[in-house]
């Protein structure tokens, strides 16, 4: 018996039906009594295919830029355009049944479309003429690059245009149309045109603000340029400030003339051969300020000596530099120093230890400096301690005319050495100056005593902590005679006045007389280095030996010097004179007398005895004529004064004056 088996295929469709060209025109069907059937929304179309048996789906598939509005899975859908981005594509549909999908079926669909003709390399051109197919629509726009301009056929298909180099390709290098469809939708063109004989700086650097000098800037690139030459101009883009050739396509600003802080316009000509074409488009580049500040280990440094060098970040093309100092508010100006390198230090100007400044520097270029940089704070070290020398500390056998120095601190305006006991607990005196020394000549000191001195030093008024202490010992009490030229000498009268060696600090001088047989005939003490042979009962004629020892206030009498011997006038009849006219005898006047001279550590001025009430005065001047030092002293004052111990080595002119007495001497410093 016959047996049937049924056999079936994947489906075959039919093809599609619908419009290939589409324009975003309303689609609207109209019947044979002209009433509208069916009005579409603009850009959208129907597309079908003829139902088959069987099928149970159809899937379709729209091109890029085409949007399947409906009907996917029937035989009929509805698809709109992106007019925008839509050039062409296929619409396909594949039929579905028992047996799987059927062999898919293509319709190609495009948009009104065209090309624009006419030339896009412009190099060398001034005029050109740029066209479209004359049916693609009507209501022609054209759009240009900078630099092209319509002469003739705007809102044509066909346009005539004007070329002025260079053009700036920056915002567009398109020549562009836009017009409407024959069906009423709208379509734009373009076409890209360019020249290669001139370039601009890249859009990232043309108008680029706070371009550092070492910042490479670029330019587009032109094939086959064997080098560019870089122009920079003004502001106003008229004067000429530098011109730089590199085989490159990129230059900086390091290696020319420029100014900080400074807007100039750049304009790129490109080198094909030996020759260079055209100036490209002018751009605008601004070199940023020169913000100079103090590098990153001085900014914010603490515990700052004065003499220490403060480094600023070096500015490339920098003339000079002004450190303006500040107080630590930043408000007011300390100080204000210019210099030709990058670094300064407080020790030359006004400071404060101990005190914190804000520092902002300026760049000086061109003569002119820029604004200051960011401040930074810089804290002085604390007012230092200071002491004696290693010269003067632990110095033995001082004399109180000898300087002691201390070490010299920077900015000091005062220096307090306090002298205290052998033991350095109990302060004895002190002594201020301006100067870092002093000696004991100064002050109240015992010969042959250790004392401690510790320094302290003196800025704004204030005087800082005590340096560490240094022992000091003074020299012995020196051992005294008669001075030289009163030495083995004969006195003249009995009222001349008998001089020993002026010790400083002595209080007391004991003169002890002997007779040529040695015997003690005498022995005077008085606070003057003075005796005369009326102050005992001399023997005219004979020869006495005189001792001489001294004391200091609450001590004892040291060592008798050496023996001087001085001889008494013999007895004789004293002449006089007699004044004629006015019969008044006139005996031997005494006179002001000063020695040693020449002299090495002082020399004394000896009054006239006979006036010990009067007053003393003296003025010192060297052979310039200036006055070096003036003073009045009692008699009994000076006769133990010295004078001149720190002169320098010279002559000097000395006037004194004693009552009515008056007497210039030249003494000579050795």
């Amino acid at each position: 018996m016959p047996r049937t088996v049924s056999v079936g295929s994947s489906p075959i469709l039919g093809t599609i039906s619908g419009s290939t060209i589409v324009c975003g025109a309303v689609q609207t069907t109209i019947d044979t009594n002209g009433q509208v059937l069916n009005s579409n929304p603009s850009n959208q179309y129907t597309y079908k295919v003829s139902l088959v048996p069987g099928v149970t789906s159809y899937q379709w598939s729209v091109p890029a830029g085409a949007t399947l509005v409906s009907g996917q899975g029937s035989n009929i859908i509805v698809v709109s355009y992106d007019l925008s981005s839509f050039n062409s594509g296929l619409i396909s549909v594949q039929g579905v049944n028992g047996c799987g999908t059927g062999v898919a079926r293509t319709l190609s669909v495009s948009t009104v479309t065209g090309n624009i003709s006419g030339p896009s390399n412009i190099c060398g051109l001034t005029t050109a003429t740029y066209s479209v197919p004359s049916d693609l629509g009507n209501n022609f726009v054209w759009t240009l690059p900078t630099g092209m301009a319509i002469t003739n056929g705007q809102g044509t298909s066909s346009i005539t245009v004007s070329i002025s180099h260079p053009l700036d390709f920056a915002s567009s290098n398109q020549v562009s149309v836009s017009f409407t469809t024959a069906c009423g939708g709208s379509k734009s063109l373009n076409f890209i045109v360019n020249c290669n004989e001139y370039t601009k700086l890249t859009a990232s650097y043309c108008g680029a603000t706070n371009i550092a000098p070492s910042q490479w800037l670029f330019v587009n690139s032109v094939s086959g340029a064997t080098a560019y030459k870089y122009n920079v101009y003004d502001a106003t883009g008229t004067n000429l400030v530098f011109s730089t050739e590199r085989s490159v396509s990129y230059f900086r600003f390091l290696e020319n003339t420029f100014t900080y802080g400074t807007t100039y316009k750049v304009r790129v000509q490109v080198k094909r051969g030996d020759t260079y074409g055209i100036e490209g488009v002018a751009c605008s580049v601004t070199i940023q300020d020169a913000n100079a500040a103090l590098q990153a280990a001085y900014c914010g440094a603490t515990n700052v000596t004065p003499s220490q060098w403060l480094f600023v970040n070096n500015v490339v093309g920098a003339t000079a530099y002004k450190y303006n100092v500040y107080d630590a508010a930043g408000t007011s100006l300390v100080f204000s120093t210019e210099r030709s390198v990058n670094f300064f230090r407080f020790l030359e100007n006004t400071f404060a230890y101990g005190t914190t400044y804000q520092v902002r520097v300026q760049v000086k270029q061109g003569g002119v400096y820029g604004v200051e940089g960011s401040a930074c704070s810089v804290t002085i070290q604390g007012l230092p301690v200071t002491s004696l020398d290693t010269s003067s500390c632990g110095a033995s056998n001082v004399t109180p005319y000898q300087l002691l120095s201390a070490n010299s601190v920077v900015g000091a305006t005062g220096y307090k050495f306090n002298i205290y006991d052998e033991a350095g607990t109990t302060l004895l005196f002190s002594q201020e100056r301006s100067v870092p020394n002093f000696r004991f000549l100064d002050n109240p000191f015992v010969y042959g005593q250790i004392y401690q001195v510790k320094v302290q030093v003196k800025q704004g008024g204030v005087y800082g902590s005590e340096g560490s202490a240094c022992s000091v010992l003074l020299s012995k009490m020196p051992l005294v005679t008669l001075v030289a030229s009163q030495c083995n000498s004969t006195i003249s009268t009995a009222s001349d006045i008998i001089y020993a060696t002026a010790v400083a600090g002595v209080t007391t001088y004991r003169f002890t007389i002997y007779d040529s047989n040695s015997n003690q005939v005498a022995q005077i003490e008085r606070p003057n280095n003075y005796f005369k042979l009326n102050d005992f009962a001399y023997v005219p004629g004979v020869t006495y030996s005189v001792a001489v020892a001294t004391k200091q206030e609450g001590q004892s009498y040291g060592l008798n010097g050496g023996l001087c011997t001085v001889s008494t006038p013999a007895p004789v009849v004293r002449v006089t004179a007699v004044d004629q006219a006015h019969k008044v005898h006139v005996s031997n006047v005494e006179s002001i007398k000063v020695y040693p001279n020449p002299f090495q550590s002082g020399f004394v001025i000896v009054p006239i005895a006979s006036d010990l009430g009067a007053k003393v005065s003296y003025e010192v001047f060297d052979l310039t004529g200036k006055l070096i030092e003036s003073n009045e002293l009692s008699v009994e004052v000076i006769q133990n004064y010295t004078i001149g111990q720190e002169y320098a080595r010279g002559m000097y002119i000395v006037n004194i004056t004693q009552g009515t007495s008056s007497q210039s001497f030249k003494m000579i410093k050795q």
